[in-house]
């Protein structure tokens, strides 16, 4: 089987390098995305070590990776930030699956965080009346 060779692998900085490689060469993201992308990896991978659970590729549940946006959503970060970095972890272990490294993609069961919509101020009815005088004068 093609995967035990990869069994134990670690997520560590030179598959997130393989993965800025992948982004550049062959789906032409830009360098910023590219950079949001792996700092963001680099992120999970900082939590999984400090939170003592493996670093294993093929150990990481969405356990995993729901308990790192709670994590991010305890310190503040914005539901817009949690949303991009979960495109970024998605887009690295659909990578993985390609590359045959892992067999299962632990972020197809985790959902994005909602992002309130902003409502436009819009004008009140007395400062359209008076807009339309300006206008008839």
């Amino acid at each position: 089987m093609a995967f035990l060779y990869f069994c134990n692998m670690l997520l560590d900085k030179s598959l997130i390098r393989s993965f800025s490689d992948y982004l550049r060469l062959e789906q032409s993201l830009s360098d910023n995305t590219i950079e949001a992308y792996c700092h963001d990896i680099e992120l999970f991978r900082q939590y999984l070590e400090d939170s003592g659970e493996s670093c294993s590729i093929t150990e990481i549940t969405h356990h995993d990776i729901e308990d790192f946006f709670a994590k991010l959503y305890d310190l503040g970060i914005a539901a817009s930030s949690q949303a991009r970095i979960l495109s970024g972890l998605k887009s690295f272990f659909k990578y993985l699956l390609q590359e045959k490294i892992c067999e299962a993609d632990p972020t197809m069961l985790v959902s994005s965080p909602s992002i309130g919509r902003h409502i436009p101020d819009v004008l009140s009815y007395e400062e359209i009346v008076s807009m339309m005088d300006c206008i008839a004068t």
